[in-house]
C-alpha cells in the first residue's frame, strides 16, 4: 500500500496512480527530464540548493510534499480525468480540478495542462 502523506493512504484510482508512478520509477525512466534531474540530484548526495524541495518516500518523488508525476503512460490524463470526470468531482472547472489535483500531486506546467483538458 502506497502512503503519500503521514497517516494518509491511497486506494481506489488514487492506489493505481501512485502504483504506476512507482512502477515507472523502479523502471529507470530516461525520458522524463525531471526524472533524470530527480536521479542526478539523488546522485550528488543532497549538495543542491534544490534538494530540500525533494525527497523519496515508499518509491515515490515528493516536491514540495506533493507527489510527482512522471510524464508517462498517460499519467496526467487519467489524474485530470479522475478528478475532473468523477461523478464525485461532478466535472469541476479548471481552477477546482487544479485544486483537487495539486493536493497530492505536482508536474511541471500542471495549470496549463488542466486549462487544455
Amino acid at each position: 500500500m502506497v502512503h503519500a502523506l503521514q497517516g494518509v493512504t491511497f486506494e481506489g484510482a488514487e492506489q493505481d496512480i501512485a502504483c504506476k508512478i512507482q512502477q515507472g520509477i523502479h523502471d529507470g525512466v530516461t525520458e522524463d527530464a525531471v526524472a533524470q534531474a530527480i536521479t542526478n540530484l539523488a546522485k550528488s548526495h543532497g549538495k543542491s540548493l534544490s534538494a530540500d524541495k525533494w525527497r523519496q518516500v515508499d518509491g515515490l518523488w515528493y516536491f514540495h510534499n506533493k507527489i510527482y508525476v512522471l510524464n508517462i503512460l498517460d499519467l496526467q490524463q487519467w489524474i485530470a480525468e479522475q478528478h475532473h470526470d468523477s461523478n464525485i468531482a461532478g466535472h469541476a472547472g479548471c481552477w477546482k480540478t487544479l485544486e483537487l489535483i495539486s493536493q497530492n500531486y505536482w508536474w511541471p506546467h500542471m495549470l496549463q495542462f488542466i486549462g487544455k483538458y
